[in-house]
């Protein structure tokens, strides 16, 4: 697949106007600050979570328990990242009886009290598949980190087990304050080219649900984002505070990826499933739940630009499940799930885009394949602030993403404002950003070629460059 400048593969983003030196500079920002392993990116991710956490509290009216800071040791110069997870483990209910017993023996205990607040919750969105355990010991509830000691007796005795992890909020988050967020483009397309507008497919669209922030209420003028599928639940809560028109910290992350899935595929049928919400945290267990369900709706490509590390760099089950019941329902009519590796500038796995290097899960059968994303250069070579290793399956370019925006003001902090008026783009940098090109070049390459997306992918990777630890290396958006 060509880029634009080298072609018509993409007349609908023909003739761009080139970037301002200022947005260069701002993007050459961006990966500078992600490729970074620096004392204020640490203190800037703990003032976030700490915010997030004050979010969900102010905003969550149910039992749940909240979120909370926790440690996760990996094998980087770095040595401890701090990130979010409730205070639960999340097991297979099919595993339920010997985790009790595991459990009870190393002294720790799972009430069964209609006064505790939900301590042990079959998860029936999952089948019933996935059950979700409030530990205590000596009558008091674990949290998050001191759930770390169980969790390593269940996984030495063989049980499938995890902490029930916030997703993306871990260290590499993408915020729209600070350095790493996104910037205002001017060089982008105004108005929906009239090639695009029209545009009438070969054949049978394929249906890609996104899994994200949710998607901005307000209707673009300029057309590119018509017709993408969303209900009241799904909306992207862009203003944390409604008295405001500061943009969120995480606001406007579903309307970019959604654009540049419409960018590669003018005519894919996109639906976004929003999983944050007002509390602006999403659980490892809520992805799971809208993976399943909007796969039962009719997608076959899922793009998840989400991803978290592990205690132990283990899989996080309530994904895994979701993936197997795909697996399993959909052998005959296959289902390829998209997902952003990460920020991580190294080797440490990322999920759910690892579950590729997890023999258990590579053999569940055809009905499912996950591709983990990179990120590449603009040369095409690994980006130093990407997430790699052998289990990335491809990469695409992660570095001046252009795509659509949410409007609002942007706090760029010391007085600093910046504006998104009606119709706004951004460039943006992460492999948030790489994931749903190839998604988008999956579902364009369904309906030029009339190829399932299984058979579809396979085709694009027949077509990419092997990069060492970067999986295929893609050309699939123009280059800014």
């Amino acid at each position: 697949m060509t880029t634009a400048g080298q072609g018509s593969q993409f007349p609908w983003l023909d003739g761009l106007p080139p970037l301002s030196p200022e947005e260069e500079a701002a993007t050459d920002n961006q990966a500078r600050v992600l490729n970074e392993d620096s004392d204020a990116n640490t203190s800037r991710n703990l003032q976030l979570n700490q915010l997030l956490i004050e979010q969900y509290n102010s905003r969550n009216d149910t039992d749940d328990p909240a979120p909370r800071l926790m440690t996760v040791d990996v094998e980087t110069e770095r040595e401890i990242v701090q990130q979010l997870a409730f205070d639960q483990l999340v097991v297979r209910t099919s595993q339920l009886q010997g985790v009790m017993d595991t459990l009870t023996e190393a002294g720790y205990t799972v009430p069964r009290d209609e006064n505790d607040p939900l301590p042990r919750t079959q998860v029936v969105e999952l089948a019933g598949r996935v059950t979700l355990l409030r530990v205590q010991r000596d009558g008091v509830y674990l949290s998050a980190d001191e759930l770390r000691e169980p969790l390593q007796k269940l996984l030495d005795a063989g049980f499938d087990a995890s902490l029930n992890h916030c997703v993306p909020l871990g260290y590499t988050v993408k915020s729209v304050v600070g350095d790493v967020g996104p910037t205002p483009s001017h060089a982008s397309p105004l108005t929906r080219p009239e090639a695009l507008a029209t545009f009438q497919p070969e054949g049978p669209g394929v249906k890609i649900a996104v899994i994200d922030t949710g998607l901005a209420d307000e209707r673009r003028r300029d057309q590119w984002l018509d017709d993408v599928a969303f209900g009241p639940k799904d909306v992207d809560p862009v203003f944390t505070d409604p008295q405001r028109t500061v943009i969120g910290d995480i606001a406007g992350h579903g309307n970019f990826v959604t654009g540049i899935i419409r960018q590669v595929e003018p005519s894919a049928d996109i639906r976004m499933d929003g999983v944050f919400g007002p509390e602006v945290v999403a659980s490892d267990v809520r992805v799971a739940i809208a993976v399943w369900r909007a796969v039962r709706h009719g997608a076959r490509i899922v793009n998840i630009s989400l991803g978290t590390t592990t205690l132990g760099q283990r899989p996080t089950v309530a994904i895994w499940v979701a993936l197997e019941l795909i697996a399993e329902n959909f052998a005959d009519d296959p289902v390829v799930v998209v997902c952003a590796a990460g920020n991580n500038r190294d080797e440490t796995r990322v999920y759910p885009a690892a579950l590729t290097a997890i023999t258990a899960f590579s053999e569940l059968g055809s009905g499912v394949r996950v591709v983990a994303v990179g990120g590449l250069e603009l040369d095409s070579t690994g980006a130093d602030f990407s997430s790699r290793g052998d289990w990335v399956t491809c990469s695409a370019i992660a570095r001046r993403v252009l795509s659509t925006f949410v409007m609002g003001d942007q706090d760029l902090g010391n007085g600093q404002i910046v504006t998104y008026g009606p119709d706004p783009w951004a460039l943006w940098t992460g492999t948030s950003f790489a994931a749903p090109q190839v998604a988008g070049a999956i579902a364009r390459t369904c309906r030029e070629q009339h190829k399932t997306p299984v058979e579809a992918l396979e085709s694009l990777l027949a077509g990419g460059n092997a990069v060492s630890k970067f999986g295929q290396a893609l050309e699939i958006l123009p280059i800014r």
